[in-house]
């Protein structure tokens, strides 16, 4: 079966951290073979390249009806592609204006469709409501990162397959120490770290006052994370400098290190101690993040809405509810001062990262998609 996913974002952020997974796993279940398509360029595209897997740029750009000629440059790339690669599976990741652009060129070349949801869509959006009316008959499959996310958006059709995670890596004492020293960290001092793109919904804010009401307790703070290019990239710098100077308020900032984006996620993660992820409104559909840290055998402290709530159990984290501070500063008190529970807690979280490995999830992945094919 060959699959051809087409993404309209080429940052690097959840999708295109899920696409990476795909293509490094390439080989995994040979019943299926994953290409790629973006719309725009960026720097998802080379991180996909260098696995080795197929790669198109369509070429559009701004590839929406606003811009007609690079919609019509997009389509026939697409065209093309599939006329010469013949895909059986052409799967459009969450955005709707994919569907509206490319679902009748995949169809005209026999192409079977998936819509591949990620995030929560806004139902009455002029594209979603258009994409809905005219387009539906055309997917054969849609598929969920959360049954969170599924329930929220009932779906003919619909089915549930957890993004595949691969970032386990062990780290020897001394590479360990040497991680924290080039980050002014003692070796004797739990970190708590926190991953994620610089957006207040990430809850950086929350994490920052829970701390600073245990200053009594020893801690270091990782924050990972940077503004990105794009729209966005003046107001994620704003933000950072607002987190940065909140610090300062509250007379933290000599144990927090701003690490800013960084490739080598996998070697902090297991550098650190405790993940805390207290995410506010709207919930986290699934978050890739809360699998790395459990995959690196930290327990996991967030809050207890969306997605998250499949991913963490009580066993290997603490879940507290939206909003309540106190709780979540609870929750870091134990971590940081309960040794015995941190250590019982580091050994279920990777024990529950298993389920998501690629082993798993790459070949429950195929299985779904190949009923796309099932009707033909």
């Amino acid at each position: 079966m060959k699959v051809l996913h087409i993404s309209g974002d080429a940052q690097i952020g959840g999708i295109e951290t899920f696409l990476a997974t795909l293509a490094r796993n390439n080989s995994l279940d040979r019943t299926s073979r994953h290409d790629f398509a973006f719309t725009p360029e960026g720097p998802a595209i080379e991180t996909i390249r260098r696995t080795g897997a197929q790669v198109h740029y369509l070429g559009g750009g701004n590839v929406s009806y606003k811009y007609p000629k690079a919609l019509h440059l997009a389509r026939g790339r697409l065209n093309e592609i599939c006329e010469y690669y013949q895909y059986d599976v052409g799967v459009f990741h969450n955005y709707p204006f994919l569907v509206a652009a490319f679902a009748d060129v995949l169809w005209r070349r026999g192409v079977k469709m998936v819509r591949y949801f990620h995030n929560e869509i806004v139902p009455h959006s002029k594209l979603e409501r258009l994409v809905r009316l005219f387009y539906t008959r055309f997917l054969d499959l849609s598929v969920f990162d959360s049954r969170f996310l599924l329930d929220r958006m009932p779906t003919p059709k619909g089915t549930v397959v957890y993004y595949p995670v691969d970032r386990q890596i062990e780290l020897t004492a001394d590479k360990r120490g040497e991680i924290r020293r080039k980050f002014a960290t003692s070796t004797y001092d739990p970190v708590v770290i926190q991953v994620c793109r610089m957006a207040r919904r990430k809850g950086h804010a929350r994490l920052l006052h829970a701390l600073a009401s245990l200053k009594s307790v020893r801690w270091t703070c990782w924050i990972v994370g940077g503004p990105q290019g794009g729209d966005q990239r003046a107001n994620e710098i704003a933000y950072l400098d607002s987190l940065k100077s909140l610090a300062t308020e509250l007379g933290i900032s000599d144990r927090v290190r701003f690490l800013g984006t960084r490739t080598d996620v996998p070697e902090l993660l297991a550098a650190a101690d405790i993940f805390c992820h207290p995410n506010t409104y709207p919930p986290e559909p699934f978050g890739i993040a809360f699998v790395e840290a459990l995959q690196a055998g930290l327990p996991v402290v967030t809050t207890a809405m969306g997605g998250p709530t499949e991913i963490i159990s009580e066993r290997c984290g603490f879940l507290v509810p939206p909003e309540d501070n106190a709780a979540l500063a609870d929750a870091l008190r134990r971590l940081l001062t309960e040794h015995g529970l941190r250590e019982e807690m580091s050994i279920s979280a990777r024990a529950r990262g298993e389920v998501f490995k690629p082993s798993v999830q790459i070949p429950l992945l195929n299985a779904a998609l190949a009923t796309a094919l099932a009707d033909s």
